[in-house]
């Protein structure tokens, strides 16, 4: 165990070039080995997954999605993250693999360029092969990953200058892995959310929707609103605030052009760098995709597909509250057919 756990700090070290020599043998880490260090941090975060492959990563709430530029995109840089300054952030960039004959050669590639690069080091973070490195006399560190047969993944954390952004970068860099299989679709239901519901305290009761013969359970510190005109005009049949207006609950009922199913639905999603993070699972047997925006991060989204190309949409505002994030969850496991 001990054993295990200085591999594990290393690593943290490693990744951001605070060592300077490198080890003979991978080092290995995983996500769940590093939990102390995540909380050390003091920040929250969410996991995003990177549309062109099948890859998640942890961003922590201080760095912000920001599209990159014309000149960023032809250098291959597919998702930016940066902190309120814009000083300390993340770009992930996707460079067609080339022969280099695994990951040593990659990392030898890397050595090689010597003048420009130090304190190469090779890991298997979340059973992904990977290099890490930084730039000589610069703050820009990096951890790269080995895709088989189809690409190198490269994180390149910039603005690397306190000990605080050193731990930040490397927590990021160990939470990389595989996304989870399309075809393990979790199937979720109202009883499933029996013990939370009794635990939090707070009392739901059911909506009916006029729209489509769907009904959902609405939180008590929620209030119903008439949409406005111009809401109407998107598509919203129902929307819920709390008293504050800060948490709340829009509802729209569309046929969107994009899709007119679940997994069409999900495939043009993939398509588009705005969304952080999708997938697909099932409500009470409804089948339904959920989806968050790089732009958005304190809303959820959620698209039920209730009749031929009819989508139900839940987007909850306000998600970056835990409590609320937990009712968000509760109530998007509730939308079932009319009783």
């Amino acid at each position: 165990m001990m054993k295990r756990l200085i591999a594990v700090m290393t690593v943290l070290c490693l990744v951001l070039g605070s060592m300077s020599f490198a080890l003979a043998e991978a080092v290995i880490v995983n996500w769940e080995d590093i939990t102390s260090r995540r909380e050390a941090l003091g920040l929250d975060g969410s996991f995003r997954t990177l549309n062109a492959y099948p890859v998640q990563y942890w961003i922590p709430e201080n760095l912000s999605y920001t599209d990159p530029t014309d000149s960023e995109m032809e250098a291959s840089v597919c998702a930016k993250y940066v902190n309120a300054d814009g000083t300390f952030g993340l770009a992930v960039l996707v460079y067609a693999q080339t022969d280099y004959n695994g990951i040593s050669g990659l990392a030898d590639a890397i050595r090689s360029q010597s003048s420009d690069f130090e304190n190469v080091t090779e890991l298997v973070v979340n059973g992904l092969d990977a290099i890490s490195y930084r730039r000589v006399g610069g703050t820009n560190v990096y951890a790269a990953f080995y895709m088989p047969d189809t690409a190198v993944l490269v994180f390149n954390f910039f603005g690397v200058t306190t000990d605080e952004q050193t731990q930040e970068a490397g927590v990021i860099s160990c939470s990389v892995r595989k996304a989870a299989e399309e075809s393990q679709v979790a199937a979720v239901t109202w009883s499933d959310t029996t013990s939370i519901r009794e635990q939090m305290g707070i009392s739901y009761s059911f909506v009916k929707l006029n729209a489509v013969p769907y009904q959902f359970a609405i939180s008590e510190d929620l209030v119903y609103e008439t949409p406005t005109e111009e809401q109407q005009q998107q598509n919203y049949i129902a929307i819920f605030y709390n008293e504050a207006r800060d948490r709340g609950l829009a509802v729209g009922c569309s046929k969107p052009e994009e899709a007119t199913d679940p997994s069409e639905f999900l495939a043009y999603l993939k398509t588009l760098d705005i969304i952080a993070e999708c997938g697909m699972e099932t409500v009470n047997g409804i089948p339904c995709v959920y989806y968050t925006r790089n732009d958005m991060t304190n809303k959820f989204f959620l698209s039920y597909f209730v009749a031929d190309g009819v989508e139900l949409t839940l987007q909850f505002i306000g998600v970056d509250d835990s409590t609320f994030g937990t009712i968000a969850k509760v109530i998007a496991a509730s939308v079932m057919e009319a009783q």
